[in-house]
């Protein structure tokens, strides 16, 4: 995966930083390979969050992601996107197995940039599953959305 950074990322970065919880990126790249081998441009945020528990943790994530919506609407680079990825990182401390330095992944969702556009038109950020591409809880295989949107976790 390629890193581009420019005005944009920078006033991504400055748009979310103070409502974020905790270490954040943004990450764009606008040659992306797929798994399907289709290049694609992919805007996403990668951000941390906890220590806590996963049901609390889970509702702090879905009060952010509008939030960081609602932000990221404002971005051309974000609009003009084919997928836009808000990905959730877990700090698990208590876990020796895992490095702190590199949390495990707790909640991912995608949208296309195109709904983006269609949410700020509508003037609504909802997490509305309507608009989201997948959804997936790495923390809770009965998470609704998961159930709905995502491939069931193993």
């Amino acid at each position: 995966m390629a890193d581009f950074t420019g005005p944009e990322v920078e006033r991504a970065e400055s748009l979310l930083r103070p409502m974020m919880p905790g270490p954040f990126r943004v990450i764009y790249d606008p040659k992306m390979l797929g798994r399907d081998g289709r290049v694609y441009r992919w805007f996403q945020v990668v951000f941390a969050v906890g220590p806590g528990d996963a049901r609390t943790l889970r509702s702090k994530v879905h009060a952010l992601f509008p939030a960081m919506l609602v932000e990221l609407s404002q971005l051309r680079l974000a609009t003009d996107a084919d997928v836009v990825s808000l990905r959730a990182r877990r700090f698990c401390p208590d876990n020796k197995i895992l490095d702190p330095e590199h949390p495990v992944m707790f909640i991912e969702a995608e949208w296309a940039g195109a709904a983006l556009r269609a949410m700020q038109g509508r003037g609504d950020f909802s997490m509305s599953a309507s608009d989201c591409l997948t959804y997936r809880n790495h923390f809770a295989s009965d998470d609704p959305l998961t159930k709905q949107y995502g491939e069931p976790v193993k």
